[in-house]
């Protein structure tokens, strides 16, 4: 059993906190709400989208099939890894106010709406 944390760890915990960035420290808040609140009532493409998109600030759609493919994404990602069953999934995610994308060079680029 652990017990009370002495007032240099708490210091010392603080000082480690104040490290990150707060934009990093919004974008971990974000994520860890939108996946419990979302997570188990989406399908297993908009997941898939989710999931990836958590990597990065922005993709490219072309990038989030390329890594929906890499072997920690295939039990989740099988049907995503394919454009029309990611399409449906990232506009489905984009109509909730999800996720959002922009046209530039390259195609779409994809980021979680709150997190940028």
């Amino acid at each position: 059993m652990l017990g009370q944390p002495s007032l240099t760890e708490i210091n010392d915990l603080n000082a480690e906190r104040s490290k990150l960035s707060k934009s990093y420290t919004q974008k971990l808040s974000y994520l860890s709400i939108l996946r419990c609140e979302t997570m188990s009532g989406l399908s297993r493409n908009a997941q898939c989208v989710l999931r990836i998109l958590e990597l990065s600030e922005s993709m490219l759609t072309s990038e989030i099939l390329k890594t929906a493919r890499q072997p920690e994404y295939v039990d989740l990602c099988a049907d995503c890894a394919g454009g029309d069953a990611f399409i449906a999934a990232a506009n489905q995610l984009a109509s909730q106010g999800l996720i959002a994308k922009k046209f530039g060079k390259g195609g779409y680029r994809w980021h979680l709406v709150g997190a940028k």
